[in-house]
């Protein structure tokens, strides 16, 4: 069976369930897409989870999402990242089973490695610039 993890929030007094999914997605049909999304809605309901229902994957490293129009504004915002990082539920959809939907988080792991490592290279180059200010103002100048 096809488990999603999702992020269930509530944006300004709506809930929202969003439901990251692989680039294979945005690859279906308009038609196809819209049957994936009447099958998430039904897991949700069958969850008990409250909510609008909005697809969002990754195209060209940008997100899309299928929400509806006077939630479009919020979901152009919202980024891949942040959404990965709120993820805190499960849905359980057997229709989408085998259907390789399920998203590659290991791609955001891999990145946040990287900027973490970036970071702290950047910090340890501010660590020896200072050491080396503080030892060239703490030192003795020759007259």
């Amino acid at each position: 069976m096809a488990t999603f993890r999702i992020a269930h929030i509530r944006e300004q007094g709506v809930n929202v369930i969003i439901v990251p999914l692989g680039a294979a997605f945005g690859a279906l049909t308009e038609d196809g897409r819209q049957h994936i999304i009447v099958a998430l809605e039904a897991a949700a309901l069958a969850a008990e989870y409250r909510g609008r229902v909005v697809p969002m994957w990754l195209e060209h490293r940008r997100s899309r999402s299928i929400a509806p129009p006077e939630w479009v504004v919020f979901f152009s915002t919202l980024k891949w990242r942040e959404v990965v990082k709120n993820l805190n539920r499960e849905l359980h959809c057997p229709q989408a089973d085998g259907l390789g939907l399920e998203p590659d988080f290991s791609v955001e792991k891999e990145k946040e490695g990287r900027i973490t490592t970036m970071a702290l290279a950047i910090l340890d180059g501010f660590s020896t610039m200072n050491t080396w200010l503080a030892g060239l103002i703490g030192g003795k100048r020759k007259s």
